[in-house]
């Protein structure tokens, strides 16, 4: 992040707070990729836990492109890939995305901390918890 640059008496309010809208709409690790270009999983896993419906659907129909930094392909691939199967989860489940999130997706960001995945345990992740059955709404 930004502000990690930075002495914390010099973080600007704005900055610091601009990067976490940036977190709770699912976009951090774009954020941490033009930062220092250095993603953990758990900012991967942040755009299926946060991001809208919408931003879902883009985020399945068309991966970044990310073509100047090639090790980022597998990243952008996995992360379009399980944007549509949570959309699918969705729709099968006849759940609304935010619940899906909320139930399933956001336990599991959290879940993630720093661990260090690669992009196929991440895969593994998610898709072994959407297949879980749903969490009680409490």
């Amino acid at each position: 992040m930004r502000f990690r640059d930075h002495e914390p008496a010099a973080v600007s309010t704005d900055l610091l707070l601009a990067e976490c809208d940036r977190f709770l709409d699912g976009s951090i690790a774009e954020v941490l990729s033009e930062a220092d270009g250095s993603v953990p999983a758990w900012a991967w896993m942040n755009c299926l836990a946060h991001a809208s419906r919408q931003r879902l659907h883009a985020l399945a129909e068309r991966p970044a492109d990310v073509a100047d930094r090639p090790e980022l392909w597998a990243w952008h691939r996995t992360v379009a890939f399980l944007a549509e199967e949570v959309l699918l989860t969705a729709e099968r489940s006849a759940t609304p995305v935010e619940a899906l999130q909320r139930r399933v997706l956001v336990p599991l960001e959290l879940r993630l901390g720093a661990q260090r995945l690669g992009p196929s345990s991440l895969l593994r992740l998610v898709l072994g918890a959407l297949a879980e059955p749903s969490v009680p709404e409490t």
